[in-house]
Parts: structure tokens; sequence; C-alpha cells
């Protein structure tokens, strides 16, 4: 029902889907009624009726392969259940029963948040939106309501702080309409009635975990993978955004002799450098972090001297625990949760066997990075150094060592007990 802006890399070649993006991503909603001679598009089609709506839905490029009869089961199911499709509707009702349509009339989606979270009642179309006819310019609205406008308005970007904003984006996840994550979202322990806010990554963990046999949700394909890239992306702008609004308590004073000489130099060269803003080293992926890493890991090899045994584990999708998890016809690829979690637990097993097992020896250190080939395979690169008592200083040691790793590739390959 919105239009999603980004900015992603086509993929080429065989192999399985992935969806890989450069910057952000970005949601936005028009309005109502199309421009003379264009064609409907997002929430301007559920203003027609189904035998209207689905031509022009099967006239669009992107949707030659797609079964008609499918489409139109779908809209007549989106139609009947969905709040907001309710809402496009009623708006436009509103507009015909007005003389010459005129555009006094808007409709607000409301961004309550003192809603209630715990309640378990689906939502109506009163409780999603609003159709107002407006005078002398209207009464002023609430900043956190998204206005949609029935002729010509402005395309408005849409908040990640919307509650609305999946549902919207995502009508064929959320079908009936159910909110999603906002900054009111409250959870409460039913054992000590203690009520505390849900951040939009425990947020994503709960839509992410398996419930039940059947799941609509994760059986999504590469519209539940679009979900995935579309959750990260609002996750870490609403940590950068925090950072970027706390400059003070991190201690950002600390760098003002180099803001002042940076600021010094670009006056001299009359250039405009903007707001500095640090980021710290918790942050994953900043400057400030990967140089802490690697200095940790220098000072590793300096203490302890140079790794004995460079071990390379990566993900194998026919593993028996991601295989057994998937459904009739689905691929790995689509999974992308069930990988990481066996990727991670198979992971941290190997790391007990080689440190708390003592499989190679007594170990001194272990480095390890993941990392995420591009089609979505992750895999680790484990540095070991053993102890002096353990080196391995000639062959037999060599050939003990090649015995263990071939009793370890049976043992991950096909034992479920590992993790």
């Amino acid at each position: 029902m919105v239009s999603i802006g980004i900015q992603s890399e086509e993929q080429t070649g065989g192999g399985p889907y992935f969806l890989r993006i450069h910057g952000g991503i970005y949601h936005s909603i028009g309005s109502l009624m199309p421009e003379n001679g264009c064609d409907p598009v997002y929430a301007q089609l559920y203003i027609y009726d189904t035998s209207e709506s689905c031509p022009l839905r099967m006239r669009n490029a992107n949707n030659s392969e797609c079964i008609e009869s499918l489409m139109v089961e779908l809209t007549n199911h989106i139609m009947v259940i969905n709040p907001y499709a309710h809402s496009f509707k009623s708006m436009y009702m509103a507009m015909e029963m007005r003389p010459q349509r005129q555009r006094d009339v808007r409709m607000f989606i409301f961004n309550d948040r003192t809603n209630d979270p715990g309640r378990y009642n689906l939502p109506t179309t009163t409780d999603v939106a609003a159709v107002f006819e407006s005078t002398d310019g209207g009464p002023p609205l609430g900043e956190r309501h998204l206005i949609v406008e029935p002729f010509g308005g402005h395309v408005r970007r849409i908040s990640s702080l919307q509650n609305a904003l999946d549902p919207l984006a995502y009508p064929l996840l959320f079908p009936y309409g159910d909110p999603g994550w906002h900054c009111g979202m409250i959870q409460t322990n039913p054992r000590t009635e203690v009520r505390r806010k849900i951040s939009q990554n425990k947020y994503a963990a709960y839509r992410l975990s398996v419930r039940g046999s059947v799941d609509s949700f994760h059986m999504a394909g590469k519209l539940f993978l679009q979900w995935i890239v579309d959750m990260y992306v609002r996750i870490e702008a609403e940590r950068l955004n925090y950072i970027r609004y706390h400059q003070n308590d991190l201690r950002r004073d600390l760098y003002m002799n180099i803001c002042d000489f940076v600021q010094s130099e670009a006056e001299q060269y009359h250039c405009d450098i903007g707001r500095m803003i640090v980021l710290p080293s918790t942050f994953v992926g900043s400057p400030r972090n990967m140089a802490e890493r690697y200095q940790d890991a220098m000072s590793i090899v300096r203490q302890h001297g140079k790794p004995d045994l460079f071990i390379t584990f990566t993900r194998n999708p026919t593993w028996p625990e991601i295989t057994a998890e998937l459904s009739p016809g689905e691929g790995a690829h689509l999974r992308p949760d069930i990988v990481a979690r066996v990727f991670h637990a198979k992971l941290k097993a190997l790391i007990d066997d080689i440190v708390k097992l003592k499989i190679f020896g007594k170990v001194a250190a272990v480095i390890y990075t993941i990392e995420f080939q591009k089609r979505g395979l992750p895999h680790a690169h484990i540095l070991v150094s053993l102890t002096r008592e353990d080196k391995i200083v000639d062959v037999i040691n060599v050939d003990n060592i090649v015995q263990k790793f071939r009793h370890l590739k049976t043992l991950f390959t096909t034992s479920l007990a590992r993790i």
C-alpha cells in the first residue's frame, strides 16, 4: 500500500536468490487518486473493486508471471479483512458523495502510542484511520499521524516509528492490519506484572521466532527476505540516530581539538564540512570498533606468538538441522533465520571442542571472525594459538591434527546432538 525506495543490486547469473541493498530503505505514500493519464499504483488500487483492480495489477510488468486467479482471490481476501483497505475505500466513497470532488477531504492514519498493546482483538477501521472534512485549513494534526491527500498531494515519507508502516508496506505479511513496532510497545510479564518497553531488535526477534507447524510469515519467500533486510536497516538507523543525538553522553568534547583543527582548515579552503558525529567503538563496523578489535588481536599475537591453526568453518545448506526445519519445496536460502541459528550453534560447539575439550591440545587464545558471502553463506575464520607444550613441532603432530579434523567433519555433518 506504500511505495518502497531502495537501491538494490541486481542478481546476475545462477545461484540462489539474494537481496543486497546500498544505502537505506524509504517508504512513501502519495495521493489517493492517480494523476490524469497515469495508472493507479499502491494504495490507489484499493479504491477499485476486485474486477477492476486485478487487471490493473496484472498489467504491471513485475506481475507478468503471477497467477491471475490467485491474484483475484488474494485481493478479495484483503478487501474483506484488512482495515486499511477499508479506510482507503471509505475515503474514496466520501469523495464520491461530495460535489465536484472538493479537496477538503482528508484521511489520517493513527499512530496512538497510548493504545494498549496487550489487547488481542483485531483492529477495526475506526481504530486505524479516520476520514474528515477540514475547513479553513483544518484542525492541527499530530505530527505522528500519517496524512493521505485526495488529489495531487506531495509524496510523504513514512517514519520508521509509525506503527502502520509494516501493515501498509507488507499487507500479505500483516493481512489483518495488526500494528508493527512503535515506541510505546510494552511487554508485561504475566508472573511479576512488570511492564517494560520492547525495542525494535526484540520485536524483530519475536517475529522471526517460529510458532506452530504452519506459519505464513516464514513461508513468504522473497517477501520474507525483504522484510528482514528492511527491519535490519531500521534497527541500524535508530541506533545511529541515538548516537547522533547523544554525543554529549559519548564524551564528544574529547575530540574538540580535532574538530577545531578541521574547522579551521575548512574555513581556509572555503569548505562546509557540516557537523561531526563520533561513532563509538561499541557500534559494530565503525572505524573505532574495527581498530579496537584489530589492536586486541595484535595484543594476543604479541603475548602468545603467531597462531598455530587457521580453521575455516563454513555453513552447509544440507546440514540435517537445517533441512529438518524446512517446509516441502523450500530452500535454505529462503530461511536465513534457521541458517544463522544453526550456524551459530555449531560454531559455539566447535569453539567449545577446541577450548574446553582441548581436541588439539591446550589452547592459549582463540580469535575468530564471521563473514557472510555474497549469496548469504556464513563462514568463520578461526585462529588458534596453542600453549608451548602443545605446539606443532613434527610430522606426527600434523598427522594427529589431520585425523582430528576428519573426525570433526564427520561429527558436524551427521550428528544432530551437536547442538
